[in-house]
């Protein structure tokens, strides 16, 4: 928690959630807003009431304002320390000077500079001691450590351990924090739930009431009133300066509910004193009045976690349940995280029937109060009218439970619409592996699936001749065909004639525009062009896609683990790695438009778990390890025709650098753009429903102020429409 002269500012590991306090609006600041990196620990407000130092669990620390953030890394850069080098801590002296409590010991910083004056180490043998806060009033440092409180003189040759002097009341114990002010210390040790100040040469303790919560905190707030607050789990206790008369602020006020305080920051405002936290639970609270709480918070899920995203007719589904590399599921239940093109939505626990591990869900495209949730365990879930309707397992479905695990076990990886309108999903380790379900009539039937029978399935594609294709852990894919009701199955696996995949470990599979099966493999990305063949007798070996590379041939992603595939509108891939982030490639994969990765875009993490693309705006949602981010992308699905075509944004605002897009066009549509005038100032042609101008004219100068019109012609020129774009530079 950090607070500045106009802004308050609370931190996460992935960002910050900044409030105007002038203008009193709230945004958040992530990797896609500017931020430097990921695994931010600790934040504190510098004495000119504009920077903030930002600590992280690298070791990496960043000076911030908000037109400018230093980095310093040479913490991470040097190597040393590996495993401690996390900053728990900052304690600012003035302008110029500020120490870091780091997981080894302490860290100088020049502010002025922006770089690391000296790291100093406590022991006098020269081993690390983990600093977990660090304070520092007048000329004293104080530092909670593992192994007790040290103290020091800001002058004295810090890099000498005999100028860190061990306070003997202290001695040997495992302090979590301490802070210090006019009216002198306060600390707290780890796992006592106590907090103690400073009375002269003794120490008092604190009463916190009952015992029963964890301290995360202490801190001097710089209240003449009440100078010393202690941070617990759900609550923060402000003491006077004997330690006495505590005021609470607790889940007990005003519209405080589940309460969940991380830390606290204190300031005047016209003359009255506001209490800023750090409230897990919604974001930022702050409080000025005894009675009610008043919340910012911003709209987005609740946890980082995303297993899967699913785009659906509603928005973008993101599932927070997960399964391990041996698919058993991690008995998440955090629900369904929905985005619905303008805000979240959250289908929690309770709302999930308490469902462990939800991995797909499927909305019924005319009436999206219709939809599916399926659980790696308890079967499907169904919601009518909003409202779960029924849990479909064993005892009221043809659902089996998983072979070899409890009878309530029933675990369902995917589902689709079929081409009849059913619903057909997986079941895993069944002996009928692949189900149908009629809504309308609510009929169940579960197909035995010959040597698919028992195995482990999860994702499931249909293609345009009535086949799917199911995905096994460790057997590869299987196409299953279903003719009177009897299910013919082919496999695809390694080796010739056998499917010729890289791998039997197959990621992902996706069903491209010209009706050929894209697989990501453990071991790289194959094609089968002919999946119409499965029951035919003819070949489907799955195919690398080979490229000249300077007279050399070489496999597109031939030895990349490809773990999401998802098709834009203009049938172009975006293809996800273990830990190379993404790929786009052309539609034939011949070429690579565009590599995306942690160091080169806003990527949390080069592992991708899955992907999806919102087919009316081109966003690409993209789950990675470490969270979510989306990208706007270029191509979106094209309309059959162009009469409802809009650009956006319109008009361009001063400040603003990015493309005017159109978007609503016919699959390959040119795009003339003039001015009013007839000059001609860019042209192009449709990437799938959608065309993205730059806001640059030919000679690659930014397009003046103005009116821009957009001539759309069809791919056979015979029919033209006009929309009009505005430019105020």
């Amino acid at each position: 928690m950090a607070l500045l002269d106009d802004h308050a500012v609370a931190a996460s590991d992935h960002g910050m959630i900044v409030y105007d306090r002038v203008n009193r609006s709230t945004y958040a600041y992530s990797l896609a807003d500017g931020l430097s990196n990921l695994g931010l620990t600790t934040i504190e407000a510098c004495k000119d009431g504009r920077t903030i130092l930002m600590g992280y669990e690298d070791g990496q620390i960043d000076l911030w304002t908000q037109t400018q953030t230093r980095i310093i890394a040479d913490i991470p850069k040097s190597g040393q320390h590996l495993g401690k080098t996390q900053i728990h801590d900052f304690a600012v002296v003035n302008n110029k000077r500020a120490f870091a409590a780091a997981g080894f010991g302490v860290v100088e910083i020049d502010m002025e500079l922006a770089l690391i004056k000296g790291t100093y180490l406590l022991r006098l043998d020269g081993l690390t001691t983990q600093v977990n806060a660090i304070a520092a009033h007048g000329d004293t440092l104080w530092a909670a450590t593992t192994e007790g409180l040290r103290k020091a003189y800001v002058y004295s040759p810090l890099y000498l351990p005999s100028s860190w002097v061990s306070v003997a009341a202290w001695q040997d114990s495992n302090l979590i924090s301490v802070a210090a002010g006019p009216e002198g210390v306060c600390l707290a040790t780890y796992s006592s739930n106590r907090a103690w100040r400073r009375s002269g040469s003794q120490w008092i303790g604190l009463d916190l009431g009952i015992q029963a919560q964890v301290v995360r905190r202490v801190r001097a707030t710089g209240d003449a009133a009440k100078p010393w607050a202690v941070v617990r789990d759900y609550d923060i206790y402000l003491f006077d300066a004997q330690g006495l008369n505590p005021f609470v602020i607790a889940s007990g006020f005003g519209g405080n509910n589940g309460y969940r305080p991380m830390d606290i920051a204190m300031g005047e405002s016209q003359g009255d004193m506001i209490y800023w936290t750090a409230n897990a639970s919604v974001g930022l609270t702050f409080i000025d009045n005894p009675n009610y709480v008043k919340h910012r918070s911003l709209s987005g899920p609740p946890t980082a976690e995303a297993f899967r995203v699913i785009a659906q007719p509603r928005g973008m589904d993101v599932l927070p349940g997960a399964l391990d590399a041996t698919w058993t599921g991690v008995y998440s239940n955090e629900g369904v995280y929905l985005f619905d093109h303008e805000s979240w939505r959250l289908f929690d626990a309770s709302y999930m029937a308490n469902s462990k591990d939800i991995v797909a869900t499927l909305v019924n495209p005319s009436d999206t109060s219709h939809w599916f949730a399926s659980s790696w365990g308890k079967g499907i879930l169904e919601y009518r009218n909003g409202s779960l309707y029924k849990l479909w397992n064993k005892d009221n479905s043809s659902l089996l439970p998983a072979g070899g695990s409890g009878p309530a076990d029933i675990r369902v990886g995917d589902m689709i619409y079929g081409n009849d309108g059913a619903i057909w999903m997986t079941n895993a380790l069944s002996n009928r592996p692949l189900h149908r379900y009629d809504p309308l009539t609510e009929t169940w039937t579960g197909y035995a699936c010959g040597t698919l029978n028992g195995l482990n399935v999860k994702y499931l594609i249909q293609d345009v001749d009535d086949q799917f294709w199911l995905m096994t852990r460790i057997n590869g894919l299987a196409a299953v065909k279903i003719e009177n009701g009897v299910a013919q199955v082919r496999s695809l696996k390694s080796g010739n004639n056998s499917g010729n995949l890289p791998t039997n470990r197959v990621y992902s599979i996706v069903l491209e525009d010209d009706g050929e099966v894209w697989i990501g493999t453990a071991d790289g990305l194959v094609v089968c062009y002919t999946p119409y063949s499965a029951f035919t007798g003819g070949n489907i070996d799955a195919q690398h896609i080979l490229v000249d590379d300077n007279g050399i041939v070489r496999k597109v992603l031939g030895n990349q683990a490809v773990t999401a595939i998802a098709v834009d509108g203009a049938n172009r891939k975006w293809v996800g790695t273990a830990d190379a982030g993404v790929f786009l490639l052309s539609p034939d994969g011949l070429e690579t438009v565009a590599h995306y990765t942690k160091d080169n875009a806003p990527l949390p993490d080069n592992r991708i778990q899955s992907m999806a693309i919102d087919p009316i705006t081109g966003e690409v949602f993209i789950a990675t390890g470490r969270g979510l981010v989306s990208y706007r992308g270029t191509a979106t699905a094209p309309s059959l025709d162009a009469s409802n075509v809009q650009i956006f944004p319109n008009p361009i605002r001063p400040g603003y650098l990015g493309p005017m897009t159109i978007k609503g066009l016919t699959a390959d549509s040119d795009i003339v753009i003039t001015n009013v005038a007839g000059q001609l100032i860019s042209r192009g042609r449709a990437t799938g429903g959608q065309f993205s101008w730059n806001g640059r004219s030919l000679d690659g100068g930014l397009a003046p102020s103005g009116i821009y019109l957009f001539w759309v012609s069809g791919p056979n020129g015979s029919k033209v429409t006009v929309a009009q774009g505005v430019i105020i530079r």
